[in-house]
């Protein structure tokens, strides 16, 4: 017999997307996914469904409410398979003197963040899971994190995900499984029971979010862009944080570059584990891999966030370019500087001394550089004196000077002149 609060969930339901979960599928990846809006600029995603729990076989296992399936026209459901928006998986259940309990957590398989409304700002609640029917056979939720009313329903008891089980963002972000919160419930003689929930989460308005990419910058797992919100976003590999969206974890998904605050980046380049960009406010920013000192800031430490390049005194640096381990950017002052690795000579300097701030490139007298331009081990620049030079990595004669010998100093490319 389905209930009231079951009755006027289904109605309020109408129109969006529903979809089936189970508690013990392996994790998935994340798949695209339409929604509907529950009220005005306020998007959410909410999935309703019935789970049995066996006492016997420990067993604690999620379906979707084929009643809801029969009160829409807009379901999106594999009936006993993987759910394609959200799922919950639980660990091996555990009874203790009447007690039930599982550390079950929540996957986000669409390609919308949850539990935030710009993509960025967690949201408080994070995400909910609400009990429209409360266990039957007299089986009580004993350690809910409180009841609140949803949709058009009356209060109902719910389990929040939010905070640290959503990861350092504080958001669940595509194809990512939360931490685990502990259920329980009092058994109270029963030895099985059914009830069911709703998950419920904010995320992103698509019509606010959507943003034109341009720019693209590719690392060896990982690629950037500059947005036309004025923001710079990233994707793929994280290990090193060369998102740079204050976290370690991988996104299948551009997220925003955390950037400094009222700082614009823009002039975007990348390198395999590191990017570097020009702030607005004059300052030069790396972020990512810096086993090498590749970010210039007089560190070896990697960077999740952004962290400003120690400039020469009173000069500041653009045209960033990025090579594999190392960076290099032209100065106001007409002179190059590079930092990062040297093994080959890449910086230009006259030694393979790696560098953790920037050095000055020895250019030949009277020489002054433009159109610099960074390969994996060697650099590369237009002379002022109509001449182009490399210096670095020439194991493949990539220098053009004639000759297999790796450069320390800038070489001339042969057959390069004033015009």
């Amino acid at each position: 017999m389905m209930t009231g609060a079951r009755h006027r969930l289904i109605a309020a339901l109408a129109g969006i997307i529903l979809s089936s979960a189970s508690c013990t599928d392996e994790s998935t990846a994340p798949q695209a996914a339409t929604r509907e809006e529950a009220g005005p600029h306020t998007p959410t995603l909410e999935t309703l469904l019935t789970c049995r729990v066996t006492i016997a076989e420990a067993e604690f296992q999620c379906a979707p409410s084929t009643a809801s399936a029969a009160s829409t026209q807009r379901t999106n459901l594999i009936v006993g398979g993987q759910n394609q928006f959200v799922r919950l998986e639980s660990a091996q259940p555990v009874i203790d003197g009447g007690l039930f309990s599982a550390d079950v957590t929540i996957q986000n398989l669409t390609l919308q963040p949850f539990g935030t409304a710009d993509g960025s700002v967690a949201e408080g609640a994070g995400v909910r899971v609400f009990f429209v029917d409360e266990p039957n056979n007299g089986v009580v939720v004993s350690n809910s994190d409180g009841t609140a009313p949803f949709l058009s329903s009356g209060p109902a008891r719910y389990y929040e995900y939010n905070g640290a089980l959503l990861g350092d963002d504080d958001i669940l972000t595509p194809g990512e499984v939360s931490g685990a919160k502990t259920w329980v419930f009092a058994l109270n003689g029963a030895t099985e029971f059914v009830f069911s929930i709703l998950i419920r989460t904010t995320v992103p308005d698509p019509r606010s979010s959507t943003v034109h990419l341009t720019r693209l910058e590719q690392g060896e797992h990982h690629g950037c862009a500059e947005g036309g919100d004025g923001k710079l976003y990233c994707w793929g590999r994280n290990q090193f944080g060369q998102l740079g969206n204050d976290t370690f974890d991988d996104r299948s998904t551009p997220v925003a570059v955390v950037a400094p605050a009222g700082v614009t980046l823009s002039n975007l380049v990348s390198g395999p584990n590191h990017s570097c960009a020009q702030g607005s406010d004059g300052n030069a920013y790396c972020w990512g891999w810096n086993f090498f000192g590749q970010l210039g800031n007089n560190t070896n430490t990697d960077y999740k966030t952004p962290v400003a390049v120690q400039q020469p005194t009173g000069v500041k640096l653009s045209t960033l370019r990025a090579g594999s381990v190392f960076t290099c950017a032209l100065g106001d002052n007409g002179k190059v500087y590079c930092w990062g690795s040297n093994a080959n000579g890449q910086l230009g300097d006259g030694t393979t001394t790696q560098r953790n701030l920037p050095a000055e490139v020895l250019a030949p007298a009277g020489v002054t550089f433009t159109n610099l331009a960074a390969g994996m081990r060697h650099t590369c620049a237009s002379g002022s004196d109509g001449k182009t030079y490399c210096w670095g990595d020439n194991e493949y004669s990539q220098l053009g000077d004639g000759s297999t010998t790796h450069r320390l100093l800038p070489v001339v490319v042969a057959g390069t002149r004033q015009p």
